[in-house]
């Protein structure tokens, strides 16, 4: 009950910007931010596979193909849009720019696993950094 009461307060905490109109920039500009960070490596990938230079996507394409698949992994959820990712990166690759299937499902997986490491690295290093396992504070934890 403590820990769910908890993970309450600090959603509420978290929607506690909305009183705050003087916040509504920063929140603007760090959603932005955030959204980049998704579609870098997105856009990237299309370098590694000429679809830049074949076909002259670009970074709106990569922002496109985000929202795509967070639309539908929103509408059919799977554990870490497993399989979902693929399909819709898959699908809207073929049919709005005529790549091969092939081709479309090696981006859609190669994309899928860098965005994924990215986030298991810095989530690692900040709960890492976050808790810090000194030994002083193991023994402060079970006393």
């Amino acid at each position: 009950y403590n820990k769910l009461l908890e993970l309450f307060d600090k959603f509420l905490l978290g929607l506690s910007i909305i009183k705050k109109p003087k916040e509504y920039i920063s929140l603007v500009i760090e959603s932005i931010s955030i959204w980049i960070l998704y579609a870098l490596p997105m856009y990237f990938m299309f370098f590694s596979f000429s679809f830049q230079a074949t076909l002259g996507l670009g970074f709106d394409d990569a922002v496109l193909l985000l929202v795509v698949s967070g639309v539908i992994s929103t509408f059919a959820p799977t554990p870490g849009a497993l399989g979902v990712y693929h399909v819709i990166i898959q699908g809207t690759l073929v049919t709005l720019y005529n790549i091969s299937p092939a081709d479309a499902l090696a981006y859609a997986t190669l994309t899928h696993a860098i965005n994924y490491l990215i986030q298991i690295g810095l989530g690692g290093w900040y709960f890492i950094k976050e808790n810090s396992f000194s030994s002083a504070k193991l023994n402060r934890k079970s006393t």
